[in-house]
Order: C-alpha cells, then sequence, then structure tokens
C-alpha cells in the first residue's frame, strides 16, 4: 500500500519543514498516520479546504485516476490557488499504449495549455513511466 511515501523521500533528503499529507479516504490517512507518526496526515479534499490554508508547495499524486477534466481543472486551480511557491500534479496520460476502461487520461499538451491560464511557468514531464506525465506550475521564474 502507497501511504506516505513522498515523507520517505523527503526525509532521506533532509527535509526539515512542515509536512501536511492529505488522502480522501479516511483510512489511507490514518494508515499513513500510523507508519509515519512523526508526520501529519489528514482525510480530507482540495476542493474543500479552507480558502485561509495555504502551502509553499502541493503535490498531487494519483489524484485524476478516476476523474474527468473537468474535476481536474477544478483540482489543479485550487490547488494553486492554494501555494505560495508551487504545485506538481501526475496524470495518466492520453498518449500511452495501455488504456484501461473506467481510468480518465488527460492529454498532456492540453493540460499545459491549462495549466498556462494560471501561470506562464509551467514544465511537462512525461519521462517518469510511459503512461503517467507530470506537470509543475510556478508562481514566478525562480521556480522556488
Amino acid at each position: 500500500m502507497w501511504c506516505g511515501h513522498l515523507v520517505e523521500h523527503l526525509a532521506a533528503h533532509g527535509f526539515q519543514g512542515r509536512y501536511l499529507g492529505i488522502d480522501a479516504l479516511p483510512e489511507m490517512a490514518a494508515y499513513a498516520s500510523q507508519r509515519h507518526p512523526d508526520w501529519q496526515f489528514a482525510d480530507g479534499d482540495i476542493l474543500g479546504m479552507d480558502a485561509k490554508w495555504t502551502a509553499d508547495y502541493i503535490v498531487g499524486s494519483g489524484l485524476f485516476t478516476f476523474s474527468d477534466l473537468d474535476l481536474m481543472k477544478k483540482a489543479v486551480t485550487a490547488m494553486f490557488a492554494t501555494c505560495t511557491k508551487g504545485v506538481a500534479f501526475n496524470a495518466l496520460s492520453a498518449w500511452a499504449d495501455r488504456k484501461e476502461p473506467g481510468e480518465f487520461q488527460a492529454d498532456p499538451l492540453a493540460t499545459v495549455e491549462f495549466c498556462r491560464t494560471l501561470t506562464p511557468w509551467v514544465a511537462l514531464r512525461h519521462d517518469y513511466m510511459p503512461q503517467d506525465f507530470t506537470i509543475y506550475l510556478y508562481r514566478d521564474a525562480d521556480r522556488g
């Protein structure tokens, strides 16, 4: 089960800041809290977060597998509105050879085009896994 793996990576690289891992499923947040008691986890939804809540960086992974284009745009917009420095998120790629029924595959270039309506500082990576891509959005040209 993939719960809290980002904090393992952060800790291994000396991260000392505050971290909040959010999962839509309460049992996943509870499991991550159990695995990593020194880190903070909660169940929630970026679309339902308090408007006063902010974070320097927001990372969204695996959020859009069973989503649709409209929900992805709303969530990315909310993540970017909440960050002070940047957002990274991944999605299944419409360019992939492997497609599973019921999974949402986004077009990477159309996603970049949408993200550029939020900020001019956008980067696309399509080299992690053949069926995934990652987008980075930054508040300014310094990239955090």
